[in-house]
């Protein structure tokens, strides 16, 4: 073997020696350091509890923030989310008042038929059946509705809003569009629905 290749192998060994140490010094390092202060593994497992809330009954969600929150019908009422001082719920007169952050929250309802959503939230629907169901998005808050089951529908966007309906037409589905200031609306199968749409210049509706 040539002299420039002995010398080669030998840095590039070198080389994985001073890596593989360097590894299992910093892996001892970062032990000795949890070790020492276990109290920040102990928070860091407490930022990720989450915890559910028994609501009172209602039947329309206004939601605000800057989160995410996903709605599904099931039996009673409840609000699920990662333990957050930020995210608010209150029932007064028949309304949810929710208020969600960043973190992922989780809404179990009954039986809704109207939502309101505002601020730049991200709010989705799944598997919802009623017969009348309303829906108002404004301020840049995006909307998206799968699988809902209902004989009518009546849908006002405004303001940046977004909205996707997807399989939410059941059985000849009345539904009635307002679409306005730079808002836009898609959905994916109208056929056989008795659909109208009214909307601004500036907004886009898509049908699929």
């Amino acid at each position: 073997m040539k002299t420039s290749n002995i010398i080669l192998s030998a840095v590039f060994a070198s080389i994985l020696i001073w890596v593989f140490v360097a590894f299992i010094t910093a892996k001892a390092k970062i032990t000795e350091f949890i070790e020492q202060h276990p109290e920040i593994v102990k928070e860091k497992k407490e930022d990720i509890k989450r915890e559910t809330v028994q609501l009172e009954v209602f039947h329309t969600i206004v939601v605000k923030g800057e989160g995410d929150l996903f709605v599904e019908q099931s039996e009673g009422y409840t609000f699920n989310q990662f333990i957050d001082e930020n995210n608010t719920a209150e029932v007064r007169n028949d309304t949810l008042f929710i208020n969600v952050t960043g973190k992922k929250c989780r809404l179990n309802v009954n039986e809704i038929s109207n939502v309101l959503t505002k601020d730049e939230v991200w709010v989705e629907i799944s598997d919802l059946e009623t017969d009348t169901f309303k829906i108002f998005t404004t301020n840049d808050s995006h909307l998206k509705i799968n699988d809902l089951k209902v004989k009518f529908l009546s849908l006002t966007s405004e303001k940046n809003s977004k909205v996707e309906l997807r399989n939410v037409n059941y059985k000849n589905t009345k539904a009635e569009f307002y679409i306005r200031n730079f808002s836009e609306v898609s959905i994916d199968d109208t056929k056989g629905m008795a659909l109208s749409v009214k909307k601004d210049p500036q907004a886009k509706y898509e049908d699929d």
